[in-house]
């Protein structure tokens, strides 16, 4: 049971309905389904918690918050997506032979499906393994005593605004969503 969910949920995604086929399609109890998947659920919590205790989660955590207390959501599309997808379906990319393996197109087709909540394709090692060394650098740029004090240094800024300050141009949320083009230039 635990591998035909587990697979099913993989290759569609974690949506309501794929959970409602996964369980109609299975000849297991319905709260049996559940039980587990809730039991895993809260398993996978309690370790992404224990594993997140480092500064960068913890200002990725009161980014969210503040993001929740604005309702930037009901502003945001999904531009860095469409992005991402276009450069995957639309650029000249160098073929993987030239980039020592790595697969630039089905590198980007991941990225702009997890911005987009899509389930990501299956990468080939060598392209997976690239894409976890970006991400590693990433969060180690992030993670410097500079990132550090900028992420506070707005965060003070803007912890005044109870709303989506009056300053951000609403077209251009997802852009731009703390409205720092308009602060950088105010300096």
């Amino acid at each position: 049971m635990k591998k035909k969910i587990l697979n099913h949920l993989e290759e569609n995604g974690c949506s309501k309905k794929e959970v409602e086929k996964v369980i109609e399609s299975s000849k297991f109890n319905k709260d049996a389904v559940l039980e587990y998947m809730n039991q895993r659920i809260q398993m996978a919590q309690m370790n992404v918690h224990e594993e997140c205790q480092s500064l960068s989660f913890t200002n990725i955590e009161s980014w969210l918050e503040l993001f929740k207390k604005w309702r930037l959501q009901d502003f945001c599309l999904y531009e860095q997506a469409m992005v991402i997808n276009s450069i995957a379906n639309n650029e000249d990319l160098p073929p993987p032979e030239e980039l020592e393996g790595v697969d630039l197109k089905s590198v980007y087709r991941f990225i702009g499906n997890a911005l987009l909540g899509l389930p990501q394709p299956k990468l080939d090692a060598r392209s997976a393994e690239f894409l976890a060394n970006e991400f590693e650098l990433l969060v180690g740029e992030a993670n410097t005593e500079a990132g550090d004090k900028d992420t506070l240094r707005i965060r003070e800024q803007l912890k005044t605004h109870t709303e989506l300050p009056g300053f951000v141009q609403i077209d251009k949320c997802s852009t731009d969503p703390l409205g720092l083009g308009v602060i950088n230039s105010n300096r």
